[in-house]
């Protein structure tokens, strides 16, 4: 679907399947988005959504969720928010889910940033570039004598 419809129409679908299997409305905004998204950034921008819908799912108890994307400058942000039961969001306490999230945006020199109290739904946001060189896998390279 993303091949095929773009990263817009396939994150709406996701949200419209998500709505009708959960019975949680999920709105879906978007603007100003280019034709070309590179094909790795469309594809982790789907999983992180996808995820995130998942949590939502599994521990939100949320009542709605908001899916927003839209270019600014050169990047693209992607910004999901629940109305659920949030939690205490700290880089030291996420959940496998969350952890790779970040992995995913940090892959493609991304941003990710979770906002998150008890009591008040959870905020996620994600700006990747829109043109991007994925970090090479491996150690790093040691200077040294030539």
């Amino acid at each position: 679907m993303l091949d095929d419809l773009g990263l817009p129409t396939a994150l709406e679908s996701l949200g419209e399947d998500f709505s009708e299997r959960e019975g949680l409305p999920v709105w879906f905004h978007c603007a100003g988005m280019p034709a070309d998204i590179p094909q790795q950034t469309r594809s982790y921008r789907y999983r992180v959504t996808q995820e995130a819908l998942h949590n939502v799912s599994k521990h939100a108890k949320a009542q709605e969720v908001d899916v927003t994307l839209k270019r600014l400058g050169q990047a693209i942000e992607l910004c999901i928010v629940d109305s659920g039961v949030g939690f205490e969001a700290s880089f030291t306490n996420l959940g496998l889910g969350l952890q790779s999230m970040r992995e995913r945006v940090a892959l493609v020199n991304g941003a990710f940033l979770i906002e998150s109290n008890p009591g008040s739904g959870t905020r996620i946001v994600v700006s990747v570039p829109l043109r991007v060189e994925r970090k090479p896998a491996g150690r790093p390279r040691q200077a040294g004598p030539s």
